[in-house]
């Protein structure tokens, strides 16, 4: 699979280099998740703040972790046991 990770702080207007696109295995699933496929990934504009660590209200991102939004996705795997 793959996965956008934050590769660099923004300085200013985010940037593309601001992300790297990379490759990750896909994760096994344990009793009762699911596995989704991102179809569509909304960012909003307060991420800019998680990503040049200008926040206290949430978690910052370090550099390398996977790109957090709001999306579509579509279920590929279930072990719902319910």
């Amino acid at each position: 699979m793959k996965q956008w990770v934050l590769a660099s702080r923004p300085v200013g207007v985010v940037k593309h280099d601001d992300f790297a696109l990379q490759q990750a295995d896909v994760p096994n699933i344990s009793e009762n998740e699911v596995l989704l496929k991102t179809l569509y990934l909304g960012v909003a504009p307060v991420m800019q703040r998680y990503m040049s660590n200008q926040t206290t209200l949430e978690r910052p991102m370090s550099l390398g972790d996977v790109m957090l939004g709001r999306g579509v996705g579509q279920v590929v795997a279930s072990n719902n046991v319910n």
